[in-house]
């Protein structure tokens, strides 16, 4: 999932809740949503995929004009029934 940079912690939480008994769960967010204290109880159980090189995320039918993107991502693994297993590197193409 790819929820809002606003209400990503609400989307998150709540996909946790839900999620099947050992299920998974992906999702697509800012580096710095990481960062922020009141989601330290997440941490240990997130596979992080960073990915080096700022990726475009342009609205739909909006024209590239061949800037980069501005904002850093990463995919959040998110195993709540074990402990992480540390943090990938890829890059953006």
């Amino acid at each position: 999932m790819n929820p809002p940079f606003k209400d990503a912690d609400a989307h998150v939480r709540h996909a946790l809740a839900i999620l099947p008994q050992h299920g998974t769960l992906y999702v697509l967010l800012r580096l710095t949503w990481m960062a922020a204290k009141k989601r330290a109880d997440l941490l240990p159980h997130i596979d992080k995929i960073i990915i080096i090189g700022r990726t475009k995320m342009l609205p739909p039918n909006v024209p590239d004009r061949g800037f980069s993107g501005s904002v850093d991502f990463a995919w959040c693994v998110m195993k709540p029934h074990r402990l992480s297993l540390g943090t990938t590197i890829v890059r953006a193409t």
